[in-house]
């Protein structure tokens, strides 16, 4: 399977930061490993803000432990689910307050 630098080199046209994103995601869908599982991403989800992709049922069982990237460790604000390249959409879902403040108090 080629490199995502392999597999992007050959786009072009289109505004270049749209058509990078476009490739990112369908790479991540043919060929990413989750981190956590360590099998192929299944239901593609990413963080915001640091953008890192896992499988949906992988990170919403991490986040009921740490509110943090199991890889940055920045904060998780929210998940980037059910992505439709057709139709540019995704659903965000928020990280619930208490999940920060129950790790300080």
């Amino acid at each position: 399977m080629p490199s995502f630098k392999e597999f992007i080199k050959d786009v072009d046209s289109p505004p270049l930061s749209l058509v990078r994103w476009v490739v990112h995601i369908v790479f991540l869908r043919m060929s990413a490993v989750c981190p956590i599982c360590l099998g192929q991403i299944e239901h593609l989800t990413k963080l915001d803000p640091c953008f890192h992709a896992f499988c949906f049922n992988c990170i919403t069982q991490w986040a009921k432990v740490s509110a943090r990237c199991p890889l940055c460790v920045r904060p998780i604000v929210a998940f980037l689910h059910d992505i439709d390249l057709a139709s540019r959409s995704f659903k965000r879902i928020l990280v619930p307050l208490s999940s920060f403040l129950g790790k300080f108090f």
